[in-house]
């Protein structure tokens, strides 16, 4: 009984043993290599054609508008016009008390005679050397300011009128008939009638985007005043700043139309203009809309600013795409790839939490069960 004991307990701890030493040398679980998958909210990228539709609020300018005033000091004896009145080019619009600049012209006129006649015989005595060169060349020297005396003379003459400088329409009256003005000081304002200008400002990202072209200009946005927010005018683009307000560090951009006929249209008016930015941009078809959330900077590249999203490779990995935000929308933001072909329309995108992922990740889209 003894042996049979003892040789049963050799063949436990042997078998032990084995198992003990078995362990040791089994292979790691390949679980333990393999690379860990990120679940991640993703979002199709879809092209910004049909939704870069951005409204500016507009300010209605007159496109031709002229301060007016008198070059010569004297008293108005005419005011024929009134705020409101049409004028033609030329039509007189006020006029100065007009006898000592008559009487300045004729006194001018006069001396002007004499000296050009003194001149015509110093021609004839010149030649026959009855007169010193010196002689000869101070009459032509008299001549030539009683010339210009005249000329003066006329010209205030004929400064003692305001005139239209163009077709249009007298905005307003600063002074009086009978007042007596000096040379320079304001009298009146007119505008032409046959176009008006509007205003919007536009932001640096978009401003620097905004090309000078046959193309740009050809397009016609709308626009809708507030005073008649049942109809819409198209306007052209006619011109923008090239340097930016101080306070708002936005651009003005000016479009102009026909004055409406069905609409009394006047100065510091409102509207909103509708401007389809990949028209407006040259035709740009490489504008895309993405979720604000998918665009992003990440921690390496703060100081950049640059902005990114991730997108999804052919392998299910994030891959870094720099963007250029042009505007936000409701639904989302509209960018544009800084190099061509990184991003299109049909791309998947992080749309969530792309802060927080590894570049070069692989993820599976995260799909939300329902009720959750």
């Amino acid at each position: 009984m003894v042996y049979r004991f003892g040789k049963s307990l050799s063949w436990i701890l042997i078998v032990a043993m084995w198992s003990v030493l078995s362990g040791c040398t089994e292979p790691r679980s390949e679980s333990v290599d393999e690379e860990t998958i990120r679940p991640a909210k993703l979002a199709k990228v879809v092209s910004a054609s049909g939704e870069s539709i951005k409204t500016f609020p507009a300010t209605v300018e007159p496109s031709l508008y002229a301060h007016l005033a008198f070059r010569v000091n004297g008293e108005i004896v005419k005011l024929p016009v009134v705020a409101g009145d049409s004028v033609k080019k030329g039509q007189m619009l006020a006029q100065l008390d007009d006898k000592d600049f008559v009487v300045q012209q004729k006194q001018a006129k006069a001396k002007f005679d004499l000296t050009a006649s003194q001149f015509k015989r110093a021609q004839t005595l010149i030649k026959e050397k009855l007169i010193s060169s010196a002689e000869f060349d101070q009459l032509k020297a008299e001549l030539d300011i009683a010339e210009a005396q005249l000329d003066a003379a006329n010209n205030n003459l004929e400064y003692s009128q305001l005139k239209a400088p163009f077709d249009g329409v007298v905005t307003n009256i600063n002074v009086e008939a009978f007042e007596f003005v000096q040379a320079k000081q304001p009298i009146m304002d007119i505008q032409g009638r046959s176009n008006i200008d509007v205003a919007i400002q536009v932001p640096e990202q978009l401003m620097v985007r905004l090309p000078k072209s046959d193309k740009t200009e050809a397009y016609k946005p709308n626009l809708i005043f507030d005073a008649n927010p049942n109809k819409k005018y198209q306007v052209t683009l006619k011109e923008h700043d090239i340097s930016p307000n101080p306070a708002t560090k936005s651009y003005q951009v000016v479009f102009s139309l026909p004055t409406p006929e069905d609409i009394n249209l006047l100065p510091g008016m409102t509207g909103t203009l509708e401007v389809e930015l990949n028209k407006l941009l040259n035709n740009d078809t490489s504008l895309l809309q993405v979720p604000i959330a998918s665009v992003f900077v990440p921690n390496r590249l703060a100081d950049s600013k640059q902005k990114y999203v991730y997108k999804i490779d052919e392998n299910n990995r994030t891959q870094l795409v720099a963007v250029e935000v042009v505007d936000t929308k409701q639904k989302g933001l509209i960018i544009k790839p800084l190099q061509s072909g990184t991003l299109a329309a049909g791309d998947k995108v992080v749309a969530a939490g792309a802060h927080l992922i590894p570049e070069d990740t692989e993820v599976s889209e995260w799909v939300q069960e329902r009720g959750l």
